[in-house]
């Protein structure tokens, strides 16, 4: 049966009959070519909306990789440091809004359409593929939670990163003319706006079906900054919603990385022709917690092991030095930019022991609590009077 990507239910593309470029049998199974089956995880917490590293598919596999016990997958790289020869981009920041700005060229790219399986995986996530560079650095953004831009490099030669002084309209992606004021802050070509930071590109520096040559952004802005923007210009994007949650500076190259990795995968011909290009103007503080498990068993009401709890947070990537009962815990980078606190870490630890022994349970003493009756007399003359005051309006 011919059918179109929208009929097979795998993407919203129902302008013809689904092209199989690959070479297989007649009567083979599409779900034994393309990764069509999936598994749906319903995860209920509300810590999602407020933690940056949770905004992405690894950070929510590193969660269950410590309840499962399981190990974490590391990402598969490219290693940057083969361009340090390289020329590096005109690149500077000129305004301390922008934390971060890590960028890279690439060249020779010839690829136009994103592979069928990272086209069915974005339209599982609710994204619509646009064309392979756009889906790739989308891709990561659902991956990494690092939102990227792609520039053509044809139209970005002088990157600056700054606000203006006086208000001016600006068209981006989506074909809208919008009004940028002086607390809006912009990436530029030299002078020339290309994109609003941390929330859309300009239209007049997007990916085309002709472009082969590439500038990759990667960065990190003040994440107050951008959510203001977001409301004055009224517009929300899926990167904005991530700037808005503090996103870790430690991440900008590591998304880089991961991003020339797969470009090289589906696209063998690339050349990258500058090297890492990387001003880091702002660090978040190392976060250290002092704390002994006399705090942990009494905040869980659980008697824990130090094997234990050290093996818990280590699979979260936090570092532990344990000196008898006492614990000192550095925070790693993905959750040191939101507060976190002792209270958090023993949540962490609880959490994990009951998921591998649900019959465990906390142990509390049961106090009987003393008769106020002065107090419930007064709550039931006001429960009286209420009464008698609506009785009057009806």
């Amino acid at each position: 049966m011919c059918c179109s990507e929208a009929e097979i239910g795998i993407s919203d593309d129902n302008s013809g009959i689904m092209e199989i470029t690959d070479d297989v049998k007649n009567g083979t199974d599409l779900k034994d070519i393309y990764e069509i089956d999936d598994i749906v995880f319903e995860v209920d917490n509300k810590s999602l909306t407020n933690r940056p590293d949770l905004w992405g598919h690894y950070g929510i596999a590193r969660e269950f990789a410590a309840l499962a016990g399981r190990e974490l997958k590391p990402l598969d790289l490219d290693d940057l440091k083969a361009y340090d020869g390289l020329k590096k981009i005109d690149m500077k920041i000129e305004d301390t809004l922008c934390q971060r700005y890590s960028c890279l060229q690439i060249e020779n790219i010839n690829r136009n359409v994103s592979p069928v399986n990272m086209r069915i995986r974005l339209f599982y996530c609710g994204m619509r593929a646009i064309n392979y560079l756009a889906d790739l650095t989308n891709y990561l953004m659902l991956e990494m939670g690092q939102p990227m831009h792609a520039f053509d490099s044809r139209k970005v030669e002088k990157i600056r990163i700054k606000r203006f002084d006086k208000p001016f309209t600006f068209k981006t992606l989506d074909g809208v003319e919008r009004n940028i004021d002086e607390n809006t802050l912009m990436i530029c070509n030299g002078d020339a706006p290309v994109a609003i930071a941390g929330i859309m590109g300009g239209l007049d520096s997007e990916i085309v079906d002709d472009t082969t040559t590439l500038t990759l952004e990667s960065a990190t802005f003040n994440a107050v900054s951008v959510r203001k923007s977001t409301v004055r210009l009224a517009h929300r994007t899926d990167a904005s919603m991530r700037y808005e949650k503090c996103l870790d500076p430690e991440m900008t190259v590591t998304a880089i990385a991961r991003f020339v990795y797969l470009l090289k995968k589906y696209d063998s011909d690339i050349k990258v022709v500058s090297s890492l290009t990387d001003e880091y103007a702002f660090r978040y503080d190392t976060v250290v917690l002092d704390f002994d498990k006399n705090f942990v068993d009494r905040y869980t009401g659980i008697e824990i092991s130090n094997d234990r709890i050290v093996a818990t947070l280590e699979s979260l990537g936090f570092k532990v030095e344990l000196n008898n009962d006492n614990f000192s815990v550095t925070v790693p980078s993905w959750r040191a930019t939101k507060d976190v606190n002792g209270t958090e870490i023993a949540d962490k630890v609880t959490v994990q022991l009951m998921a591998t022994d649900p019959y465990l349970s906390p142990r509390k003493q049961l106090v009987k609590s003393s008769e106020k009756k002065g107090l419930f007399l007064a709550m039931d003359i006001a429960d009286i009077w209420l009464e008698r005051a609506l009785a009057n309006k009806m």
